[in-house]
């Protein structure tokens, strides 16, 4: 069963750690905005899979729900209405999420060795981070798309609207 409120929900959140991130970038804060975008990620997916009614346990790997639960078994492709271009998008999602996903805590805490600790701020540099953004830019890009073509309540457009228009004006490019 669609749940376009926790969607709306879902995706607002994503966007606020978007903001947190690119905001972060900009200040050359390169770890925290990796982390942030991660956090964006990980709710772009939440959004879209409870949009589509999953009840999803805790996880802070969701694109992996998404292709084992939903890309990788056509029943369910088919029984939730995913056209084509559906299909498409949640592919594309789920590839620019897993990227983010993976980094797990090594934007807080970076890598331990036996000697010392390797931090965060060694580890990712401008351009790892100016990518890890873009790629949680894209993704936000791609949910909108997909929520574009398919029904939407007001509360959920409106959500969309934001996120398209903070996009938007915030460009990374």
């Amino acid at each position: 069963m669609l749940n376009m409120h926790k969607a709306r929900d879902w995706l607002h959140m994503a966007l606020k750690e978007f903001e947190a991130a690119n905001g972060d970038f900009l200040a050359g804060r390169n770890s925290e905005s990796i982390q942030h975008s991660q956090q964006c990620a990980e709710r772009v997916c939440k959004s879209i899979l409870s949009y589509l009614g999953f009840v999803l346990k805790k996880t802070h790997h969701p694109s992996d729900y998404i292709v084992e639960e939903i890309l990788e078994k056509p029943d369910i492709i088919q029984g939730s209405g995913l056209s084509e271009d559906d299909v498409r998008i949640l592919i594309d999602i789920a590839t620019l999420s897993s990227p983010l996903e993976k980094q797990g805590t090594m934007p807080r805490y970076g890598w331990e060795t036996k000697d010392r600790i390797i931090t965060p701020d060694e580890i990712y540099k401008e351009e790892i981070s100016g990518m890890m953004l873009e790629n949680a830019m894209q993704q936000l890009i791609k949910c909108c798309v997909f929520y574009r073509l398919r029904e939407m309540d007001e509360i959920l457009e409106n959500e969309v609207k934001g996120v398209e228009e903070y996009v938007e004006k915030h460009r990374i490019d």
